[in-house]
């Protein structure tokens, strides 16, 4: 399927994204997500069909609808140095 509104998949993505993480990486009063610290992952344990797999595919789909001169590649970047970390 083709991702019909760039922009609402990338805000729905990061909302999803955030959502799942947990509580200890919301910066608060803050749309970013922190990468120091440490604390429990378990959030991030999802079983099921919408397992940690659903991040990663995601991803791809997000990729594979973007060109590499695209504004929203600055974004997508972002997206997997997060779950890198």
């Amino acid at each position: 399927p083709k991702i019909k509104d760039m922009d609402t998949y990338i805000t729905k993505w990061w909302k999803w994204w955030k959502g799942i993480n947990p509580v200890w990486c919301k910066q608060s009063g803050s749309e970013q997500l922190t990468m120091e610290g440490s604390g429990d992952w378990d959030t991030l344990h999802i079983t099921g069909a919408n397992s940690t797999l659903s991040v990663l595919v995601s991803l791809w789909f997000w990729r594979e609808h973007i060109s590499n001169t695209s504004p929203t590649l600055q974004s997508w970047n972002e997206a997997v140095k997060d779950i890198n970390w």
